[in-house]
């Protein structure tokens, strides 16, 4: 197992190996998606920032098993993510800016 991390790592209770990925958040996610061979995702109340990870996942077909909760409701579900399923709608538009950006 690696640990991925930013700019330091912060907890690392079982001593694993350490990778920095990048110096802020969004660099870090981004080449840790690219680098792995496969994710855990743990998503709350339908969060923004994972969406856009999970597209990028989903994108790049790497086996994905997805933890999904709300707050609101209290419920929870989990499984792998599903090909079909939209997750980030406004992903093609941020991937379309941030090449402009490059």
């Amino acid at each position: 197992m690696i640990v991925g991390h930013a700019v330091r790592l912060s907890h690392n209770a079982g001593s694993w190996k350490d990778v920095q990925y990048g110096r802020n958040l969004k660099e870090r996610e981004r080449r840790m998606i690219e680098d792995c061979d496969s994710a855990i995702i743990i998503r709350v109340n339908n969060s923004g920032v994972i969406a856009e990870n999970l597209e990028l996942l989903k994108r790049l077909g790497k086996p994905t098993y997805l933890y999904e909760y709300s707050s609101e409701t209290g419920t929870a579900k989990a499984g792998e993510i599903d090909p079909e399923r939209i997750y980030d709608p406004y992903y093609y538009m941020k991937e379309y800016y941030r090449k402009q950006k490059a």
